[in-house]
């Protein structure tokens, strides 16, 4: 099938067999099927009631992704996004290196647990009409309060989703590769995830800055305890893990983000994620500890 023959929405299995490229095709088919695997998982993990939402595709070249009721609309255009992603080559003291279709389909995984978690966390129930928690017992008190809110359960949906990655890419390498070295992958991509999509569909104004969503990924990963039973950290604050998600971390920024830039022809500034992160907790994790007990009540999952 051609791509201008088709309807406007698609379901995977129609959208996969539209792609002509062969190898396109077989990292879609294998991403998607990942996803599903993904989705029983978190509901296992979560012991939620919310059922795995329906994958519809629509042929639209801007990159969007979201969820509605129990059916999780993506655009060609977002699987373009993720699929046309540049990875350079990464030193192998720093990170293990699966291909390029593996990266690709890590990073479907993780969008689309970003979303389910929005689902099965129920935050438009918690949030009500209005925009604002309905469990914190308080009246909206304007723009800025709603918006903290929605930046809120976007924290929480990417520490889901960093957390879920974490656990499947344990699963799929505990016998290969250290506990240190997997979340390392886990930061490289969920960094490449965020830099590739942001500004569209999971970078939107309603999404904490770039920079926040990488401190919360390195916080999620250097907390996150090995054993999911469990809900210490297995001393896993130390220096030894600490250094190496730095260093990674500085290499995105100083080198990988240089070689993005000048592939899209984009004008590379040297910032560096760490110097934004001020010791003050951001307005949305200060609003995420006032409304995680709505969450949690509301979806009976833990927070």
């Amino acid at each position: 099938m051609q791509l201008h023959s088709l309807p406007d929405r698609l379901s995977v299995e129609q959208y996969c067999e539209s792609l002509t490229d062969p190898a396109k095709q077989e990292c879609m088919r294998l991403g998607f099927r990942a996803v599903q695997w993904l989705f029983a998982n978190m509901q296992a993990l979560f012991r939620s009631d919310v059922p795995a939402p329906e994958i519809v595709v629509f042929t639209n070249s801007d990159p969007d992704i979201g969820t509605l009721g129990n059916r999780m609309r993506v655009t060609d255009g977002f699987l373009d996004v993720l699929y046309e992603g540049h990875f350079p080559l990464v030193p192998a003291d720093i990170l293990f290196t699966p291909s390029r279709a593996y990266n690709i389909i890590s990073m479907l995984m993780w969008s689309f647990a970003h979303e389910y978690a929005h689902a099965f966390r129920r935050h438009r129930e918690v949030s009500g009409p209005a925009g604002d928690s309905a469990g914190a017992g308080q009246e909206p008190t304007g723009a800025e309060k709603c918006a903290a809110t929605d930046k809120a359960f976007e924290w929480d949906a990417d520490n889901v989703a960093t957390a879920m990655l974490y656990r499947e890419m344990q699963h799929q390498h505990q016998n290969e590769e250290t506990d240190g070295s997997i979340r390392a992958y886990c930061l490289f991509i969920v960094y490449w995830t965020l830099r590739v999509t942001h500004g569209v569909g999971t970078g939107s104004t309603s999404h904490p800055a770039f920079a926040e969503r990488i401190r919360a990924a390195v916080g999620k990963l250097r907390m996150i305890s090995k054993h999911p039973a469990t809900t210490s950290n297995d001393g896993l604050l130390s220096s030894e893990l600490t250094d190496r998600l730095t260093q990674l971390l500085l290499m995105c920024l100083d080198v990988f983000d240089k070689d993005y830039c000048a592939l899209k022809g984009l004008e590379f500034e040297n910032e560096r994620v760490a110097a934004k992160w001020s010791k003050v907790a951001p307005e949305h994790v200060l609003k995420w500890q006032e409304i995680k007990g709505a969450v949690a009540e509301e979806s009976k999952t833990r927070t």
